[in-house]
């Protein structure tokens, strides 16, 4: 859930729920559990930063 903040700033709850049922590594689920969602979150922001999207209105996003 993305929700607006006074400051100009957002609040991003993110979850995320992985049962590889032990067909992958520990390591390996650890890793994507771990570096997944900064990634996810770096290259969002960029997408962001595009005039496509300045003006957005998007249902997912509270005001």
């Amino acid at each position: 859930m993305i929700t607006p903040l006074k400051n100009g700033q957002i609040k991003v709850e993110y979850s995320l729920h992985v049962d590889p049922g032990g067909a992958l590594p520990a390591w390996l689920v650890n890793m994507f559990a771990t570096d997944g969602p900064m990634k996810i979150f770096r290259n969002l922001k960029l997408q962001l930063q595009k005039p496509a999207y300045k003006n957005a209105d998007l249902a997912f996003i509270k005001n």
